[in-house]
């Protein structure tokens, strides 16, 4: 069968490997291996890789965490995401990509604190709505609705796009309908705007 096929590939990159362990002959084995469907294995050889060749890291690394999400090892895939922010962190991406995994996994303050950590490392702040908008999320998926409301109450005023002001103020309204407080989204518009210059 086909799978058959794959792990004897796999196996005889594996010897090629142990032969002659340059980078190419590495990706042949990685690629045989992901055809096999061995993840467990898969890991391995990335880890092998990234040992004998450090310098693939940054290339090869989001392959690695994929692994590990794909299998649900949210562990593993948060400590290699947390090597691959080490590595490649620009603009906080590195710190995003940890969060997402640990908003997956269900650790919803340890994602805050990640989203938190790639708000600060956008310098460009290409990223920041969307993280602040997970970060609301996530205390909404914990039924944290007042902190919710105090994270979009003071991120409200330090956005500049009218659509994602509304979005912002959207988040809002749904909060304080919930709780039977729509009322006070009136005054609290009223009071964000006052507080523009």
């Amino acid at each position: 069968t086909g799978n058959n096929q794959h792990d004897k590939a796999a196996e005889i990159w594996k010897k090629v490997v142990q032969l002659n362990p340059n980078r190419n002959e590495y990706l042949k084995w990685i690629n045989s291996l992901q055809r096999s469907n061995k993840p467990k294995r898969l890991i391995e050889a990335y880890k092998e890789l990234f040992k004998n060749h450090p310098d693939q890291k940054r290339n090869y690394m989001s392959s690695l965490i994929s692994t590990y999400r794909n299998m649900r090892d949210y562990d593993g895939a948060v400590e290699a995401a947390r090597e691959y922010a080490k590595i490649y962190n620009q603009n906080g991406s590195g710190d995003a990509q940890v969060a997402g995994i640990l908003q997956q996994a269900q650790r919803y303050e340890e994602a805050i604190a990640s989203y938190r950590k790639a708000i600060k490392a956008d310098t460009r702040k290409s990223n920041t709505y969307s993280w602040q908008s997970n970060i609301i999320s996530i205390y909404q998926q914990m039924g944290k609705d007042e902190e919710a409301e105090k994270a979009i109450l003071k991120w409200l005023p330090t956005l500049k796009n009218s659509s994602q002001i509304q979005a912002a103020q959207t988040m809002l309204v749904n909060i304080l309908k919930k709780s039977g407080r729509e009322q006070e989204f009136l005054k609290t518009i009223e009071d964000q705007l006052k507080k523009k210059p």
